[in-house]
């Protein structure tokens, strides 16, 4: 009788344990997936090894955000790529920032033609030159990592010395092309290209 519950308890726990090894197994293939997914992703968007490194010490990271009405909301800071680049087009500046004031990301495009855009958390909005607007168009644009329509603003300004821009802005990414002034905006076209393009580094 000793010898039959010994077996039984000897079953019981073997069974126990390779169900842990199994939960274990899964969690970790589904961690590895995830790694690949964002490389590919990091890879897509044609960041290097080190500059991936800079942003995922960033991602889902506590942010404390000023709201219009001047209070205070909690977020977490999800950092967001655009999976499709346009032709020509490089990485030309990544900026990280993570202290204890300040958590955020930028990441600058550009190509040979001084034609350029960027993508950035929300936080880091600069609110362009609205008081010289002169007119503002929109574009809708069916974003899936946002789950709703997206509108894209193309802003025409009263100087002619001011070139047309592009827009985004939302609570959890902002784009815009030009990136100053002195550059040239990119074609309304590769703008929704971009945008519609747009995935979570960590999904």
């Amino acid at each position: 009788m000793k010898n039959h519950v010994w077996k039984i308890g000897f079953l019981t726990g073997l069974i126990l344990t390779l169900g842990s090894i199994n939960k274990a197994v899964i969690v970790r293939s589904e961690s590895v997936d995830t790694l690949a997914q964002s490389q590919d992703i990091a890879r897509s968007a044609q960041l290097t090894a080190s500059q991936l490194k800079r942003l995922v010490s960033v991602d889902r990271k506590k942010i404390r955000v000023e709201l219009y009405n001047g209070e205070f909301e909690d977020r977490e800071l999800r950092v967001i790529l655009p999976t499709y680049i346009p032709p020509g087009f490089k990485v030309d500046k990544l900026e990280v920032k993570d202290n204890d004031s300040e958590k955020t990301y930028k990441i600058i495009y550009r190509n040979s033609n001084n034609s350029c855009f960027y993508i950035a958390d929300s936080t880091t909005y600069s609110g362009g030159n609205y008081s010289r607007l002169f007119s503002t168009e929109t574009v809708q644009v069916n974003s899936p990592f946002i789950n709703e329509t997206a509108n894209l603003a193309i802003n025409k300004y009263y100087r002619s010395s001011i070139n047309s821009s592009i827009s985004l802005k939302f609570s959890k990414v902002e784009f815009e092309s030009p990136c100053t002034e002195k550059d040239r905006a990119i074609t309304t076209s590769e703008a929704v290209k971009i945008v519609e393009s747009l995935k979570y580094l960590n999904p």
